[in-house]
């Protein structure tokens, strides 16, 4: 395990927004996307009860801006040995204690994404698949 390691899940607000996320992998390496590329898209019902929004972090600090960590190429400074503002703000948030935070998409800002740490959500939360049972024929 790498240093400052922790596991984190992303989850896109809307269908359309977990798209743009994903095409920005294909755009950053060059990837050119296949025509018919498989895809599962699921919905989750979240309930935790102890997240932070960096949506409204101007609101309580002035720097780092959600600009700021936005326009990070995290690639190349995980690469180099580097951890991003926005990796060790999210690293300081689960520190803290939170289940995970809310931060605007990095490829549109009308969108949100959920990040929560998986082995630290507390007794009460819960993250699942609407529709698990379903889901399952089409991953046959």
């Amino acid at each position: 395990m790498q240093p400052n390691y922790c596991k984190a899940v992303h989850a896109a607000s809307t269908e359309t927004i977990a798209l743009k996320e994903s095409r920005r992998v294909y755009d950053y390496y060059g990837i050119l996307k296949p025509k018919n590329n498989p895809r599962v898209s699921v919905e989750l019902s979240a309930q935790l009860s102890h997240l932070i929004d960096l949506t409204k972090l101007h609101c309580v600090i002035d720097s780092p801006t959600i600009q700021e960590m936005l326009s990070e190429d995290w690639e190349k400074l995980n690469a180099r040995g580097n951890e991003t503002i926005a990796q060790a703000l999210g690293r300081a948030i689960r520190d803290l204690n939170f289940e995970g935070l809310i931060a605007p998409s990095s490829r549109d800002q009308r969108g949100r994404n959920l990040i929560w740490f998986p082995d630290d959500l507390e007794a009460d939360s819960r993250i699942e698949i609407v529709g698990k049972e379903n889901l399952k024929q089409w991953l046959a």
